[in-house]
């Protein structure tokens, strides 16, 4: 009897349960299904709501009445195309559009360059308004202050100011004496020039980080320079010896005419230099420094008159050029008793020069100072030999003595290419 109770007890439970869940899913419908519908007719409403644009340029107005658009979509559904809004205004159903006729420019800078479109405004406006940055010392063209109405080209040229200082040599001037003691018509030099040191500070504009314009602000002589001074002989002849050397000098003078020749210092201040020889002879011996005792008795330093093509050596002494080549320079010397002959035939001597004929022929005077043409000279000499490794912008200076050659070693070199 007991299990007969416990059994309908268990199904009046279960029944219960199940009429709940019934109530409890009618409720829920009862709920949902207005909610829904609100949904819905939201929703349709969104698709399906219409809205009124009047879409003006200054000139033309026009209306179109669109469902689920946007103001572009109008704009294009009545033919204005290519254009910008500037002003949009809505009340309700209605929406009230201006637009422009939209201008375009290309805006260039140093490490940007866009094509945007705009409406008509200042250059300056554009900029700022597209995010460019610039300052009063950039060019700006067309300038900011331009009003643009129609396309553009619009460039930034970032500019910078700069103060630099740079060491820069003065040139020395040749001092003449006489001396009653030497011969007339000789020369001797007692004291070689000596180039002269300055700081000069510059004003450097620069253009997009490039150097555009230079100009000196000052100038402080850091060391004054040494004048070269050269006694002109005025003594008259008195033997045999001495007339035969007088004329000698005077069939050179015939065959090499006295030319004045002016150099030009870093200030652009002329420094007339002495009636002198400028030197076109064939003879070798014209171009040796042999019987010196070291070859670094050769002034160094030239002066260059880039226009004239002549350099002048710090013992006055004047040179005709056709040509300059940068080389790498090093330097051979005698091994035995009697010299080295060349590959010329010529035996070594101080002014020997072992070249690469295919670049430098042999025979061709050369005159050969430093890479800055400053700190060293070798002097004149002639292109008489050649070497196995001697190959393209290379050359062999012939020294007397290996402490010479072991003292010159690989050096970077200019070589002026004499005139015949």
């Amino acid at each position: 009897m007991k299990k007969r109770v416990t059994r309908m007890e268990e199904r009046g439970i279960e029944q219960d349960k199940k009429a709940r869940i019934r109530e409890y899913i009618i409720i829920s419908l009862i709920v949902l299904i207005p909610i829904l519908a609100v949904i819905s007719g939201v929703i349709w409403g969104m698709l399906h709501h219409k809205i009124e644009y009047y879409i003006s340029d200054g000139t033309t107005e026009k209306s179109i009445v669109l469902s689920n658009s946007s103001v572009e979509q109008a704009c294009e559904a009545l033919g204005f195309k290519d254009v910008i809004i500037t002003k949009q205004e809505q009340s309700g159903d209605k929406i009230i559009v201006k637009v422009s006729p939209a201008l375009h420019a290309t805006i260039k800078s140093k490490n940007t360059s866009i094509t945007t479109r705009f409406t008509e405004c200042t250059v300056r406006e554009l900029l700022e308004e597209k995010g460019f940055t610039f300052d009063d010392k950039d060019e700006i063209t067309p300038p900011l202050d331009t009003r643009l109405k129609e396309d553009a080209q619009i460039l930034i040229i970032d500019v910078e100011y700069q103060e630099i200082d740079e060491t820069e040599q003065t040139p020395f001037e040749i001092e003449n004496k006489e001396n009653s003691e030497l011969l007339k018509g000789k020369q001797k030099i007692i004291q070689y020039g000596v180039y002269g040191e300055k700081k000069v500070t510059y004003r450097v504009k620069l253009e997009d980080g490039e150097q555009t314009e230079k100009e000196i602000i000052s100038e402080e002589v850091i060391k004054e320079p040494v004048n070269c001074v050269v006694e002109q002989g005025t003594k008259e002849p008195t033997t045999e010896q001495e007339k035969q050397e007088i004329n000698q000098s005077q069939e050179n003078d015939t065959k090499t005419p006295l030319t004045t020749t002016t150099t030009t210092n870093t200030n652009n201040t002329s420094v007339q230099a002495p009636k002198q020889q400028i030197i076109n002879s064939t003879n070798p011996e014209d171009f040796s420094t042999a019987g010196r005792a070291y070859v670094w008795s050769v002034p160094a330093g030239i002066q260059d008159d880039t226009v004239n093509k002549i350099i002048t050596a710090g013992d006055g002494s004047s040179y005709e050029y056709t040509g300059v080549i940068d080389v790498k320079a090093t330097a051979y010397n005698r091994v035995e008793d009697g010299g080295l002959v060349t590959a010329t035939g010529t035996i070594t001597q101080y002014g020997t020069i072992a070249v690469d004929p295919s670049i430098i022929p042999l025979g061709t005077k050369l005159y050969v100072v430093s890479d800055g043409g400053q700190s060293w000279s070798y002097g004149p000499g002639l292109a008489e030999d050649t070497g196995g490794l001697i190959k393209g912008n290379k050359i062999d200076l012939f020294f007397m003595t290996g402490e010479e050659a072991t003292e010159f070693g690989v050096r970077s070199a200019k070589v002026y290419i004499l005139k015949d």
